[in-house]
């Protein structure tokens, strides 16, 4: 699999041109898809190497659009591995590709395109997750729990149901129709749980009032303890964490730092303060 795994996105995005264009974590803030701390948590889950899928049934919802948007927020401790279809096996990873310090970058779980993993190749991206490796990805599914259940059918059979565990969020996605423009809104944000028989237990942590247009943070000391043991940090550290971030981004925002090459530059340099 030497041809599929790369370094760089040139060959994960192909010859469209779209690694040039992606957008900006700050311009889907600035369209109403998600809210600034909403926007901080999911930086925290990219520092936090946490595995996420960004998951809706209907194409245009902006799935792969978010997933690009993350992509400068991974630290620098990180290698960004970019892994594109239809073939997927561990063992063919790169030696020098440690587990623990990688995120493998797929541009989504479906059967549509070559780029996507299916089937056998799903299964063994779980047998690398259970190896200890991380993965953004996206995929077709309306909830989390059908997220789970294309995961466990065939031809994918993720099996055992601990191995599904291994995604740590399932990002929802929705359109709002009406107008010219089509607008987007992260729906739903939830927290997988492994159970000890049995598909994962569903934990909600941000849920979107469509009447009201606004997010619903699940602010329950026993969700921010869960999310917070997931991501290996105590409550204290991850309210400090999400609070450091918000203002990063706030910071940010009030100033213009809008396009995909400002919020890159922006990021980057935060990363190198950081480490010095």
């Amino acid at each position: 699999m030497a041809d599929r795994v790369k370094r760089d996105s040139t060959a994960w995005w192909g010859e469209t041109g779209r690694e040039s264009n992606r957008p900006s974590l700050l311009g889907l803030v600035k369209n109403n898809t998600l809210d600034l701390r909403l926007a901080a948590l999911l930086w925290l889950l990219m520092e936090r190497r946490a595995s996420v899928i960004f998951a809706s049934t209907p194409d245009l919802t902006g799935r792969t659009a978010m997933l690009s948007a993350l992509i400068d927020f991974i630290p620098t401790s990180v290698r960004p591995t970019y892994v594109y279809g239809p073939n997927f096996e561990i063992p063919e990873l790169e030696e020098d590709v440690e587990p623990g310090s990688t995120y493998l970058l797929i541009p989504e779980l479906g059967e549509d395109r070559e780029s996507y993993l299916w089937g056998q190749p799903v299964r063994d991206l779980f047998k690398a997750l259970e190896a200890g490796y991380a993965v953004c990805t996206t995929m077709h599914a309306d909830s989390p729990e059908e997220a789970i259940q294309v995961l466990k059918s065939a031809p994918n059979k993720v099996i055992p149901h601990k191995r599904i565990s291994c995604v740590d969020i399932v990002v929802n996605l929705r359109t709002i129709p009406g107008g010219r423009s089509v607008a987007r809104r992260v729906a739903q944000v939830t927290l997988l749980l492994p159970e000890p028989s049995g598909p994962p237990k569903l934990v909600s942590l941000v849920g979107w009032e469509p009447d009201a247009d606004r997010y619903l943070f699940m602010d329950a000391p026993s969700t921010a303890d869960a999310l917070s043991e997931r991501l290996g940090m105590s409550t204290e550290q991850f309210d400090s964490e999400l609070a450091r971030l918000k203002r990063r981004l706030e910071a940010w925002q009030s100033i213009g730092t809008l396009t995909a090459s400002d919020v890159r530059k922006a990021v980057a340099q935060y990363h190198k303060t950081l480490a010095d």
